[in-house]
């Protein structure tokens, strides 16, 4: 991970640590190499990423994955996915409202369920210790 798009501005990410990379499971990987044949396509964009502390910003080439399904336009912001995608499907399921960092927390969770060790949850979702694990 080294950007994100914040209230509509691609930013880096907001710490040194914030940037990894990710491991991904089988079923993700199945689901991303799939998703290619269509990201493929798309024309690559120019964005414009400001630096951390928001003095100075790069232009990048870049070929989005993930766009509105509707407009196939990218998403507006981080509130546009919370509005638009994330209210939607949760009400489609009948759950109650809970936000985006639940399904972080929930992930955490049945990760230390299976067994699997503090540490490596922790680089996974860019904590700086396990107290944020031991916490929740």
């Amino acid at each position: 991970m080294r950007r994100a798009n914040v209230k509509g501005r691609y930013k880096q990410t907001k710490t040194k640590r914030s940037t990894r990379e990710v491991e991904l499971n089988s079923p993700a990987i199945r689901w991303l190499t799939a998703q290619r044949a269509f990201s493929v396509l798309l024309k690559t964009q120019s964005i414009e990423v400001a630096s951390r502390d928001n003095n100075k910003s790069v232009s990048e080439a870049v070929r989005l994955v993930f766009l509105n399904c509707r407009s196939q336009l990218p998403h507006r912001s981080d509130n546009a996915v919370r509005g638009d995608f994330w209210r939607t499907h949760l009400k489609c399921a009948k759950v109650r409202y809970r936000g985006p960092n639940m399904a972080r927390h929930t992930f955490i969770s049945q990760l230390l369920t299976a067994g699997i060790a503090k540490e490596w949850i922790m680089r996974q979702v860019g904590c700086l210790s396990t107290k944020m694990i031991d916490d929740r």
